[in-house]
């Protein structure tokens, strides 16, 4: 009877028990991942205790309440990793077609920034046999994504980069995808991603795998992989397309979009932003919005450019 009342189980007349609509909820896998100690998403709970402390001065409630970030905590553990990479893959598997439809690629050099397991870059490159890519994560979130790459049979046509986000990254591509990522940090934190993202853009260099990439086109440790610019590139720039792929906050307001914007807040000091707000993130590194496309619910493609240096100088 105690737990009729919060909607675990509905009493029947007849002293009969069934679940009620949280009991429904609580057999679900996601259920699961958020209430299993065992799972890393469940460790994003830890974030609530440090929640005073990230509305008060911005920074990580999870670093605070736990004294180390939840980056660390997954890098320290191989199934909590390998956990939370299985429930971003559920989520992920949500909208990565819809990206790729999105993008409609044919022949580009794509670099996926913070690509997780690679279910994104995996799509990408299946949608068309022409598509290369390079995926920058962590070392053990990419020593997961390179496995299963070649699982799906695109050994050849990828590499895998295992360093972090915030040292400079391979240039020349035709791409770069921001899937998820820009949301997990405070302003400071993001602008910074961005900037590397911008700098890459803008080099026109040929993309590079220094030593310690793993390699999925048999291209040696140090040597260069031509990557051309394609007719998509940014106008008037030689530079690659930038894209972003997150929740616009209050597009398609819902309510759990405000419990899920304050975990992430507490959490890294993120969070759901604004268009507006992503666009601001951008001039702050010498690009703009050019455009903005709905994906499903709040999320959207967006699609950033770089401001030429005469207009970005004025």
């Amino acid at each position: 009877k105690l737990l009729s009342f919060p909607g675990l189980f509905e009493l029947g007349a007849d002293d009969s028990v069934k679940l009620g609509k949280l009991g429904h909820v609580m057999t679900e896998d996601f259920a699961h991942a958020h209430l299993d100690r065992r799972s890393g998403y469940a460790r994003l709970d830890d974030a609530w205790p440090g929640l005073y402390h990230a509305v008060t001065t911005g920074e990580s409630g999870y670093r605070h309440a736990v004294g180390e970030s939840l980056w660390d905590t997954l890098g320290a553990d191989t199934q909590l990793g390998e956990s939370f990479d299985f429930t971003l893959s559920q989520w992920s598997g949500i909208w990565c077609r819809e990206v790729t439809s999105a993008l409609a690629l044919t022949t580009e050099h794509v670099v996926d920034v913070g690509g997780g397991s690679g279910d994104l870059l995996g799509n990408l490159l299946e949608h068309s046999a022409g598509v290369r890519g390079t995926l920058v994560e962590l070392p053990s979130s990419a020593a997961r994504a390179e496995k299963q790459l070649n699982e799906r049979g695109l050994g050849g046509r990828f590499d895998v980069l295992p360093q972090s986000f915030f040292e400079a990254l391979p240039g020349g591509a035709d791409m770069y995808v921001l899937a998820q990522v820009l949301h997990n940090w405070p302003d400071a934190e993001a602008q910074m991603i961005l900037s590397r993202v911008a700098e890459a853009a803008r080099s026109g260099r040929s993309i590079e795998t220094g030593d310690d990439a793993v390699s999925g086109r048999g291209i040696g440790a140090g040597q260069e992989a031509e990557a051309q610019l394609g007719d998509e590139s940014d106008p008037g720039t030689g530079s690659g397309r930038i894209i972003i792929v997150e929740r616009i906050s209050g597009a398609d307001a819902h309510d759990h979009d405000v419990e899920l914007d304050l975990l992430m807040f507490a959490a890294f000091g993120g969070g759901e932003r604004t268009l507006s707000e992503y666009a601001a993130l951008a001039a702050e590194v010498g690009l703009e919005v050019r455009s903005s496309k709905p994906l499903f619910d709040d999320l959207h493609l967006i699609e950033l450019g770089c401001v030429p240096k005469t207009e970005a100088t004025n």
